[in-house]
């Protein structure tokens, strides 16, 4: 029952957090087209919105079937997982495709402890869409997977809350338009990671067993 209701609070979360996100993302880069207009900026927007509509859509995919499979351990809904697994695993690869375009730039213009920095996060996500996209195709069962998963959210969560920390110096002088969004993409980037740490940590202190009962169909 804990699972189940935890499972229900995740996928409110992850809901809110695309809203939020959108909102965010939208309202950056608007600003930035108005003071630059250019096609690359509609490009980058464009790909940001439709990585956080794939990743999400995938986890509330295997969310709603993870739910249903508990409510009725008999239902065969494996295609769903099947769905949710490419869906993580295409906005994994799309984000890393569309931040490699950048890779040139940002080593030309960040000092190299920043882009190393950039880089480490950039595999950090990386592996962690990946891991988050197997335990879904494996239909949650895996708790060795999981607790991977886990690992790599973390990490990738501080690793993200250091290069927050280090650009908040900028936005006492910053577009008070540009700081809102921020805030409201960084808030939504807090609910999303909070929102599977809760998930994961729950499956991970929940017994084998029980796991195993509610979940696998007979």
């Amino acid at each position: 029952m804990k699972l189940k209701v935890i499972s229900q609070i995740t996928l409110v979360l992850i809901l809110l957090a695309v809203l939020l996100t959108v909102v965010g993302t939208v309202t950056s880069y608007l600003q930035a087209l108005l003071e630059y207009p250019h096609w690359t900026m509609i490009l980058s927007s464009s790909g940001a919105i439709a990585h956080v509509l794939l990743r999400d859509a995938g986890l509330a995919v295997f969310l709603i079937a993870f739910i249903k499979r508990l409510n009725n351990p008999n239902i065969r809904i494996n295609t769903a997982f099947t769905i949710a697994c490419i869906l993580i695993l295409l906005a994994t690869l799309f984000a890393g495709g569309l931040g490699s375009l950048h890779t040139r730039q940002l080593y030309q213009q960040l000092p190299r402890m920043k882009f190393l920095l950039h880089m480490f996060t950039a595999i950090l996500a990386l592996a962690a869409g990946l891991c988050m996209s197997f335990f879904a195709l494996t239909r949650a069962v895996n708790k060795p997977l999981a607790a991977v998963t886990l690992a790599a959210q973390i990490t990738l969560f501080a690793v993200n809350g250091i290069r927050f920390t280090d650009t908040l110096w900028m936005w006492s002088s910053d577009n008070p338009l540009r700081t809102i969004a921020w805030l409201t993409y960084y808030a939504a980037y807090g609910i999303h990671t909070a929102a599977i740490l809760l998930f994961l940590i729950t499956f991970l202190s929940t017994p084998k067993q029980t796991v195993t009962t509610e979940v696998l169909s007979a």
